[in-house]
């Protein structure tokens, strides 16, 4: 079993990352989000019936504190602005090593997604 697990700072995009969780093809995992935007997402994380951990944290304890909760055999980290292909969780089950990188549509105007989009379209193949 997977334990998918989101750290959520503002929740922003949270529904957009539920359904992708929801509507994948590999159904074998459970979510747990470390609720750290206060009670505006409460409801949304009860809506989809995942597990909240709820405390005010940096993204290091967060993760720390989701994997403490945690009860699959892999954890999969995933960010409040990510959300999975249909076959992701698929995909991983099938390809399990130690650790297993995925690249993923990134939703949002941050700096951060902004920079991730500019790392995508370089060639460093030169």
């Amino acid at each position: 079993m997977f334990s998918v697990q989101i750290p959520s700072f503002h929740g922003k995009y949270l529904r957009d990352v539920f359904e992708s969780i929801r509507e994948q093809t590999f159904q074998d995992y459970e979510v747990v989000i470390v609720n750290s935007g206060g009670n505006s997402i409460t409801d949304l994380i009860r809506e989809y019936g995942f597990k909240e951990v709820k405390k005010n944290v940096k993204l290091l304890e967060a993760r720390y504190l989701a994997n403490e909760v945690s009860k699959g055999d892999y954890a999969f980290l995933l960010d409040e602005t990510r959300p999975l292909r249909r076959d992701a969780l698929s995909f991983i089950s099938k390809n399990l090593h130690d650790m297993v990188i995925i690249g993923e549509k990134e939703v949002g105007e941050s700096f951060w997604i902004k920079a991730a989009q500019l790392d995508k379209e370089i060639d460093l193949s030169l």
